[in-house]
């Protein structure tokens, strides 16, 4: 079995739970495009789509590509967004 250097794993980690935060923040969005949009079909269509990445996502953490799931109180700010 390959074991990541705790680097490697760290970096796994923190990017697993940007995609993470990107990937709710995208379900929220889709959540009000369904109410106020012009087509809540494709909104419906594309939520189905991140729920199937985010699965995706737990997969990996359940088979170790990361290290186990840390529900943390404040969530983490995903690196690409500035504030």
């Amino acid at each position: 079995m390959n074991h990541l250097a705790p680097r490697q794993t760290e970096g796994r980690a923190r990017w697993l739970a940007q995609l993470t935060a990107a990937l709710d923040e995208t379900q929220q969005l889709l959540s009000q495009l369904s109410i106020l949009g012009s087509d809540p079909g494709e909104a419906d269509r594309l939520r189905t789509l991140v729920l199937a990445l985010s699965c995706e996502i737990e997969l990996l953490r359940s088979e170790g590509f990361a290290g186990k799931r840390l529900v943390a109180t404040d969530p983490l700010r995903p690196s690409w967004r500035r504030s």
